[in-house]
């Protein structure tokens, strides 16, 4: 058994500032000398980092759909720290239905939510109000939250946007009378508690000038006005988790994995580049932004990220982009997602019409939109053999994208089947090319396990020759 001292920071709504709740609480506590580790409820790939910024390590997600729910507890129990604090993903009971093979731990629509998360992890929840326009009514909205799910622990609460000290003792008589719930901590709206947006969410930690002074100014918000050693009190009263049995990967060892990472793609779990290193593959970094060449490796993987941001110098290091096509046609393994499957069209289209060259292995054109293109948990069924599994393999994961693929030639047969939820008829999606799959799927590999060796052995054949 484990003994976790652990808090999952959940909001009543989005935009309540769990984020900023969340990230301020890892720095205050780092600052005072505590080992934080920051997880992540849900997909996101962007509050990880500000988390890592905070805590000085790697955030981890926790998500049931793309990892499973024993995954969900193998991560915790494997990384969990002195302390951990677990940032939740939209209103505390939202989420989605239970798929085949979920437990019935969350009844209904919840099913992968924050709630759904903390019961599993038997964590306490520290609920976060928006109170800027709130007074006995926050205690109605505790109450509610408090009892709405049997197992569920809220054990604290923190108001933000209060307006002054008379607001702030309104709230606390009404919500620690009235709902019985201890209010461990009240922002002022004046504390400019806050960071940056744009249109999938909030601007990456990698993109945020002076991130060390927005990360020192949270810390030293949320020491002002948040009682740490309450905190730590309620963290440190969870209950001990077992520590779940952990399969051992097949091992590949020696084969050389190129990751794009920089500006335009960092959108990786770390858990799954973690997997492939206890499989035995050397990772080794290289920018579609800045490197002229390839490293030495024996296969690629380019994530999604930001590169309609940087669409110019991504176009201008044409060598790069030659070179990795020149690679997939000799039967290199290649594995791009969204971001990726764009950077491999023949050109990107901006949202003001502009059109970039781009590596031009996939036959289409890809169009930024001004609203969603693609958001939602998908199951990928595989129409085709391919490097992460044969021909009626399936694998989850989830699709968030502000562009289309215009095709400006033959797909072929489309390596997916994709469909949103878990019954609905798929439709075709991706494009794949000898060992390259490109698709705006994000899959997770720690949650797909026979994807990972599967890729793997793709690059390990084509290092002997084999391709």
């Amino acid at each position: 058994m484990l003994r976790a001292p652990r808090l999952v920071v959940a909001g009543t709504h989005s935009g309540v500032g769990k984020t900023t709740v969340a990230t301020g609480l890892m720095a205050a506590l780092s600052r005072r000398g505590h080992a934080v580790q920051g997880f992540k409820v849900g997909p996101d790939y962007i509050d990880p980092a500000f988390h890592a910024s905070a805590s000085g390590s790697p955030s981890r997600n926790l998500d049931p759909w793309l990892t499973g729910e024993d995954g969900v507890l193998g991560i915790f129990t494997s990384r969990a720290k002195e302390i951990s604090v677990i940032e939740g993903v939209m209103g505390l009971f939202d989420g989605g239905p239970r798929p085949e093979g979920g437990s019935a731990l969350a009844p209904g629509g919840g099913w992968g939510s924050t709630a759904h998360v903390a019961m599993m992890l038997k964590a306490p929840v520290l609920l976060v109000l928006d109170a800027a326009a709130l007074a006995r009514s926050a205690a109605a909205m505790v109450k509610g939250y408090l009892t709405f799910e049997p197992g569920l622990h809220v054990s604290g609460c923190i108001v933000n946007k209060v307006s002054g000290p008379g607001h702030i003792r309104s709230l606390k008589r009404h919500i620690e009378g009235e709902a019985g719930v201890p209010v461990v901590g009240a922002i002022p709206a004046s504390a400019g508690l806050r960071l940056p947006e744009r249109h999938l969410g909030l601007v990456p930690a990698r993109e945020t000038e002076a991130l060390a002074e927005v990360i020192h100014h949270m810390g030293q918000v949320i020491e002002e006005h948040v009682d740490l050693e309450a905190l730590w009190d309620l963290a440190s009263a969870a209950p001990p988790l077992p520590r779940p049995a952990l399969p051992q990967p097949s091992r590949f060892p020696g084969v050389r994995v190129g990751v794009a990472m920089d500006q335009a793609f960092h959108f990786y779990y770390q858990d799954a580049l973690d997997l492939l290193e206890s499989m035995g593959a050397e990772i080794r970094l290289f920018s579609p932004l800045e490197d002229r060449s390839l490293p030495a490796v024996d296969g690629i993987i380019i994530g999604g990220g930001f590169p309609e941001v940087f669409l110019e110098p991504l176009s201008a290091n044409k060598g790069l982009m030659e070179e990795i096509v020149s690679r997939v046609k000799e039967g290199m393994p290649l594995y791009a997602e969204c971001g990726g499957l764009m950077y491999l069209c023949r050109e990107v289209d901006d949202l003001d019409g502009r059109s970039y060259p781009m590596a031009g292995l996939v036959p289409a054109r890809a169009v930024m939109t001004q609203g969603l293109a693609g958001f939602g948990y998908v199951t990928a069924l595989l129409a085709r053999d391919s490097i992460l599994g044969g021909a009626g393999d399936k694998v989850r994961g989830h699709e968030f994208h502000y562009s289309r693929l215009v095709p400006l030639g033959d797909l072929g047969v489309q390596p997916y089947l994709v469909s949103w939820g878990v019954d609905e008829e798929g439709w075709p999606e991706g494009y794949q090319f000898r060992n390259a799959l490109c698709s705006y799927v994000h899959i997770h590999l720690l949650g797909n396990p026979r994807a990972a060796q599967r890729f793997l052995g793709a690059c390990m054949r084509f290092r002997m020759g084999e391709a």
